[in-house]
């Protein structure tokens, strides 16, 4: 041990009965007295020192997003890794708390993360940021204008112009967008009419429809004179 003493008889020390300073910081002083059967003593102190953490930050990291239509994979994954950007700095034997949270769905939203940074010398300290996932566009189904065919087409040529028309048939906005309703045969070269009912749905629930007619058209009666 450091305090000690040399010489004198049947030596008597005293002042080392104290505590160490606290692991977060601190300085204590031992005064050391040595004292002899003879009447002699001598003292002398010193000062032990812990040094006093960092003050303790908390760092976030600035607003995250992503753009809409993208997949719940794609979205957690974009988050996890913002999510990487809370830490700190500073302090002693650190606790953080407010990362435990779900990403925003797929289909839009933002989440705020309230980031606590604490540590076992009393020091605490707080940020937060957001995360948004953007709204997909108004899903909206889109029908071409009735459209028609003259009489005495073959039926091939009627084919072809009903499949040019159904190309018509299509929507603007929403996510990951499922359409029904164009799997249907033209109708026949002698005459007739058909009816699309176009639906479509996107991965976020949203639906529209329209509906729009095509028409062959029908041959005059033949007149056969008597």
């Amino acid at each position: 041990m450091g305090f000690t003493s040399q010489g004198g008889c049947t030596v008597v020390e005293s002042g080392k009965n104290v505590d160490a300073p606290s692991s977060c910081g601190g300085s204590i002083t031992v005064n050391y007295t040595v004292s002899d059967q003879c009447g002699q003593s001598d003292a002398c102190s010193a000062t032990f020192t812990v040094g006093t953490a960092f003050e303790l930050t908390a760092i976030c990291p600035a607003d995250g997003s992503i753009d809409a239509c993208h997949t719940q994979v794609e979205v957690d994954a974009a988050f996890d890794l913002w999510k990487m950007g809370f830490t700190s700095q500073g302090g002693c034997t650190v606790e953080v708390s407010g990362l435990n949270v779900d990403a925003p769905s797929s289909c839009g939203g933002s989440i705020t993360i309230n980031y606590l940074v604490e540590d076992e010398c009393g020091q605490s300290d707080n940020c937060s940021a957001t995360f948004t996932v953007g709204s997909g566009s108004t899903l909206t189904a889109i029908c071409p204008a009735d459209g028609s065919i003259e009489a005495c087409h073959t039926e091939d040529e009627v084919d072809a112009a009903f499949s040019d028309w159904l190309d018509g048939f299509t929507s603007q906005g929403g996510c990951t967008v499922v359409e029904s309703g164009k799997d249907v045969a033209a109708p026949s070269s002698c005459g007739g009419s058909i009816t699309v009912n176009y639906n479509v749905s996107d991965q976020c629930g949203q639906s529209d429809n329209c509906s729009a007619t095509f028409t062959v058209g029908t041959n005059f009666n033949r007149y056969l004179p008597g």
